[in-house]
């Protein structure tokens, strides 16, 4: 399943090292941010910058992939109930 590792690290509190440290990061200062929408615009921004280096096809894919984890990992957080930020960790 796309986006379960994920899933299973920001259920944990915990990341993968990756762009969901950023996420987090922003999560923590502002409580409003939805953690999987934030990891897709990241995660398309930077494929975006790599349009020059990788081509349109491959950015194209990417960005539905992109929008395909960032769904799913949502739908995951939902059903389990979100993500609290535990400030005291």
């Amino acid at each position: 399943m796309v986006g379960t590792g994920y899933y299973m690290c920001l259920s944990a509190e915990s990341t993968a090292i990756g762009f969901d440290v950023l996420a987090l990061i922003l999560k923590r200062k502002f409580e409003w941010m939805d953690v999987a929408v934030t990891m897709g615009i990241i995660n398309v921004t930077v494929l975006l910058i790599g349009l020059i280096s990788f081509g349109i096809v491959s950015v194209i894919c990417g960005i539905f992939f992109t929008v395909v984890q960032s769904f799913t990992l949502k739908l995951a957080l939902k059903y389990r109930g979100g993500l609290s930020i535990n400030e005291n960790k």
